[in-house]
């Protein structure tokens, strides 16, 4: 947020280019029908405020993707931004509208640009999945100490319906999350699985070892000391 007290610059290249590059993925009717058009440069105009992009650079950015169209005049969109600018009140054209055009008109690059990153949905996997070496099985955590053991094959089974994106020679591939995440040799992992005190545990190993209830009970001081 920028106190408009204050004089302050935004760095806004990267969304510049992202939506603009985002524009070149929308069909041709988008800009010729009017009603289509129009709902699309509300959306790009209240991205652009949210966003910080000043209104020198909105108009360039709906001037480019109108110039597209056959029906494209400069004067008469300047005369719609003048009319429309201050004055939109659609709060739902934003970029959830731009995504769902997207969807429809392009479907594969949406799916790319949407899709996580093996590295980000690995991460969210493997806050609650850890894989045991020795014998090889998955392990799924779950609240309260409480935790699911299962085969490496059905594990597979579970989550084959995982995709990801991953980059390949500078190519983005979608490929089948659990497989890459199975064959990663940087994942989270213990040796084996064992029923020790925590005590004498080894990190190493997961531990099914629950304590007894009376241990999250709250300590009473007494003049004993406790």
């Amino acid at each position: 947020m920028i106190n408009s007290e204050e004089v302050a610059v935004v760095d806004t290249q990267h969304i510049e280019t992202k939506l603009k590059f985002d524009l070149s993925k929308v069909s041709a009717s988008r800009r010729s029908e009017y009603d289509s058009w129009k709902k699309m440069i509300w959306c790009l105009t209240n991205i652009c405020k949210k966003e910080g992009i000043g209104r020198s650079k909105c108009s360039k950015i709906i001037h480019e993707f109108s110039s597209k169209s056959a029906n494209y005049e400069e004067d008469s969109v300047d005369k719609f931004i003048d009319s429309n600018y201050d004055n939109i009140k659609e709060a739902s054209y934003g970029w959830k509208y731009f995504y769902e055009g997207l969807k429809c008109d392009d479907p594969e690059y949406y799916e790319s640009i949407t899709m996580k990153l093996y590295n980000k949905m690995k991460q969210d996997f493997e806050f609650n999945h850890a894989k045991i070496l020795h014998p090889p099985v998955i392990v799924c955590f779950k609240k309260e100490d409480k935790f699911d053991i299962f085969a490496v094959k059905s594990c597979k089974e579970s989550y084959a319906h995982l995709q990801c994106k991953l980059k390949v020679e500078d190519k983005w591939e979608t490929k089948q999350f659990i497989d890459l995440w199975l064959k990663d040799s940087k994942i989270r992992v213990f040796d084996k699985v064992v029923l020790d005190p925590p005590i004498i545990c080894d990190t190493k190993n997961f531990n099914t070892r629950v304590n007894f209830k009376i241990v999250k009970e709250p300590l009473v001081e007494t003049e004993r000391d406790y």
